[in-house]
C-alpha cells in the first residue's frame, strides 16, 4: 500500500548538468559556476531572484523540493522508529520550517524567459505538501508510541481517500511543466539519490 505521504514521481528528481544545453539566449553554458541566483529589485521582478541559465533554474527548483523530501524522510523514519515525542516534535518542526522556506524561496524566482509555469506548479505542489504535514500534528500530542502508530495508519487511510485525485492533478501539472522546460532548453539530466530513497523508504512494504 502506498504511504500516506505524497512524494514526487521520478521526473521531479532530475538534475540538469551543464553539458549539451543552451541558456535562454541560446548561448552555450560553460559550467554551473557561470551563474548563481542573484537578488534583484526592478519592475518586472520586484524583490525577486534572477537566474540566467536554464540548468541552474531547473536545479534551484529541484533542490528546494529535495530539501523538503529529505526532511520528510527523516520525520517518517523517526515516527517508524517510535522515537520519543520530543524527537518527533523536533523533526516535525524542521519539516514545517523547511517547507515554508522552500515555498518562500521558489516564490521569489523571476520568470525564466517569460515563463512562470515551472515555478508556479512547483509552488502549488510545495503548498500541497504543507497541507499534508498539518495532518501530522495529531501525532505530536500522543505520548504512547503504540497509539501513535495506530493514528499513523488512520492518517494514511485519510490521505489516500481525501487527497488522491488532487495529488495526481498536481503531480501531472508539475511533471508536464518540468518536462516542457527540460525539453525546451535541451538540458542534460541525471538521476539523483532521492530516486533510490524514494523506492526504499516512501512506500510501505
Amino acid at each position: 500500500m502506498k504511504n500516506f505521504i505524497y512524494l514526487a514521481i521520478g521526473s521531479f528528481f532530475l538534475m540538469a548538468s551543464c553539458e549539451s544545453k543552451k541558456n535562454a539566449n541560446t548561448e552555450s553554458v560553460a559550467s554551473d559556476s557561470a551563474d548563481v541566483p542573484t537578488a534583484i529589485n526592478n519592475d518586472s521582478c520586484p524583490g525577486g531572484v534572477y537566474i540566467k541559465y536554464a540548468h541552474v533554474y531547473n536545479n534551484f527548483i529541484v533542490e528546494n523540493q529535495g530539501y523538503i523530501l529529505e526532511t520528510n524522510i527523516e520525520f517518517v523514519k523517526a515516527v517508524r522508529r517510535q522515537e520519543p515525542n520530543e524527537i518527533v516534535e523536533g523533526f516535525y518542526k524542521s519539516l514545517k520550517e523547511q517547507t515554508k522556506y522552500s515555498i518562500d524561496t521558489v516564490s521569489k524566482l523571476c520568470a525564466f524567459n517569460g515563463d512562470l509555469d515551472y515555478k508556479n506548479t512547483a509552488i502549488a505542489l510545495f503548498k500541497f505538501y504543507d497541507e499534508i504535514w498539518e495532518d501530522y500534528r495529531s501525532l505530536l500530542t500522543i505520548k504512547n508510541k503504540d497509539e501513535r502508530a495506530k493514528v499513523l495508519e488512520v492518517i494514511k487511510v485519510k490521505f489516500n481517500e481525501a487527497h488522491s485525485k488532487r495529488e495526481k492533478m498536481l503531480e501531472k501539472d508539475f511533471e508536464k511543466a518540468s518536462t516542457k522546460f527540460i525539453n525546451e532548453y535541451k538540458l542534460h539530466i541525471r538521476r539523483t539519490h532521492l530516486h533510490e530513497r524514494q523506492d526504499s523508504l516512501l512506500f510501505l512494504k
